[in-house]
């Protein structure tokens, strides 16, 4: 056989790719991961390697029977039992909840609906046909889109690689600013009728169910679907050239033996969405929007939810840290009594219990939802843990008047929370900054000042931010920036230097040059 499994793995030659477009990897009989073999990166000779996906190779651990199967054909190309490490078990590719996992679209490790028991399934169902309920009464009537549709329109339930429902309604409104009100509105109305939401932009919502132990069951998606200039838009994909009487009247769609609301002309919306061979089952599929939307939703809707799943799968692996950091001490010891400190990016909260141990009044905020559940288990009443996206100004901007109100000083600490960023969220985050001290006190930011030897483009954990962009983005939100301490500390990969600067707004900046003085210097 020319399709081979490695523990690095699935090699194939440039033949193999031009006969079997996709390929399914299973693992002791399930399906857990679908690539398109045009995908596969050259490696020595002919042969070329699909990896396994960066979310699976932490579970590689024991002994497994692999296969390799072209789709949509279900031909073995390559069987192989393969130990990896030194472990005697099972690889065990299971939840905390016994849910059997595979690789998304996105490249989440998830339950699948296709490997969730019958429970799990019904639970999605009922989910979705509440938020339905409830948007009809808040005035917005939805419908099934995207793989929900997809599925009851192919096979008349869920795709068995799919892992949420999908929901859209048409808006009246075709502004970018007035769908945003309109969807904050809805999101409003959504939390009045007990819902959990996570906002990825201003015109995509994502309602959250959750196990009693806080861990996510399940999504449902809620898109903004508008009209504009005669073209149909529904972020985060689709800008068509698409009738209205596509859309509406709504019709139905047997879902799961249930008849659920669905555009008027399902297929001409599939066409749109997929493209002309939606009907063939490509597991592989991956949106591939161009440019020009992207940019077109970015500029309207923004974006809220940038890296927030890889967060949220951080902290679901990492143990919960006891002792402070050495910049937390440091940072502590300039700090006046029973000062008011907000720590930016608190993940689990370590520093935070240790500004409340020395008596401080701490809020610590967190967009990774999990993070700030786990932090704020057993916490002191001193401590007012939050979550709170830096991404989204309507956050920064509420939390920002709420301490301006206070009218005391306030402490701000962040530790590698700029790094993890993009750079239109640091220059927002250091306005943000900016606003909360002007009623006086300082912060500390801690960064490494180099790239990482690990450095990836989609792994915010490896980023950083150079001292030049530091302070022109400082400078630009009317901070001053003074770097406190300068270290080489050592990191997987290498040693790195990370550095710690005090930053003060520019009307009060310290004339001793110390963190905690109060004395203004006029500009």
């Amino acid at each position: 056989m020319t399709v081979r499994i490695e523990r690095r793995g699935v090699s194939l030659t440039s033949a193999d790719a031009s006969v079997h477009r996709v390929i399914s990897v299973h693992i002791d009989g399930r399906s857990v991961w679908s690539a398109a073999t045009a995908d596969a990166v050259p490696v020595a000779g002919d042969r070329r390697l699909l990896a396994w996906p960066r979310s699976i190779v932490p579970r590689l651990r024991g002994v497994a029977r692999f296969a390799v199967v072209a789709q949509p054909s279900g031909t073995v190309l390559a069987r192989r039992r393969l130990r990896f490490g030194a472990a005697i078990g099972r690889i065990d590719l299971h939840d905390g909840h016994g849910r059997s996992l595979s690789v998304n679209k996105w490249g989440y490790l998830t339950p699948a609906f296709g490997t969730s028991e019958e429970a799990t399934r019904r639970r999605a169902v009922d989910s979705a046909r509440r938020v339905i309920d409830t948007l009809h009464e808040l005035g917005h009537p939805a419908f099934i889109v995207g793989g929900t549709l997809l599925g009851a329109v192919r096979n008349g339930g869920l795709l068995a690689n799919d892992d949420d429902i999908d929901l859209a309604y048409l808006s009246d409104l075709e502004h970018p600013a007035d769908l945003a009100l309109e969807s904050f509105a809805i999101e409003r109305g959504l939390a009045t009728s007990g819902f959990w939401t996570i906002r990825h932009s201003a015109a995509h919502l994502q309602v959250v169910f959750r196990f009693p132990d806080g861990t996510v069951d399940h999504y449902v998606d809620i898109f903004t679907a508008f009209f504009r200039d005669g073209e149909f838009f529904e972020p985060i994909h689709m800008q068509a050239s698409l009738e209205r009487s596509a859309i509406l009247p709504r019709g139905t769609a047997t879902f799961e033996g249930e008849s659920f609301p669905a555009p008027a002309d399902p297929e001409a919306w599939l066409a749109a969405c997929y493209g002309a061979d939606w009907r063939v089952p490509d597991p592989s599929f991956r949106f591939r929007t161009p440019v020009r939307t992207t940019r077109r939703f970015l500029n309207w809707f923004g974006e809220q939810h940038r890296f927030r799943d890889l967060w949220v799968s951080h902290y679901d692996k990492v143990a919960t840290a006891d002792a402070p950091s050495v910049q937390a001490v440091r940072f502590e010891q300039s700090l006046p009594r029973e000062a008011l400190v907000l720590e930016l990016g608190c993940g689990d909260g370590a520093d935070a219990r240790y500004f409340a141990r020395r008596g401080h009044r701490v809020i610590a905020v967190d967009f990774a939802w999990n993070a700030i559940e786990r932090a704020a288990r057993d916490a002191p009443d001193s401590i007012d843990f939050r979550v709170v996206n830096l991404s989204d100004r309507r956050d920064t901007l509420g939390l920002a008047i709420e301490l301006r109100a206070r009218a005391e000083p306030v402490y701000v600490f962040a530790q590698f929370t700029l790094d993890a960023l993009v750079d239109e969220d640091r220059i927002s985050t250091l306005e943000f900054i900016a606003l909360v001290l002007r009623n006086g006190g300082f912060a500390v930011n801690t960064s490494y000042a180099e790239m990482s030897d690990r450095y990836r483009p989609g792994d915010p954990r490896t980023w950083h931010v150079p001292p030049r962009a530091l302070m022109g983005f400082a400078t630009g939100a009317r901070l001053a920036v003074r770097i406190l301490h300068t270290d080489v500390v050592p990191r997987r990969g290498g040693s790195r230097i990370q550095i710690e600067s005090m930053l003060t707004g520019r009307e009060t900046v310290s004339t001793s040059g110390e963190p905690g003085s109060n004395s203004e210097e006029s500009e």
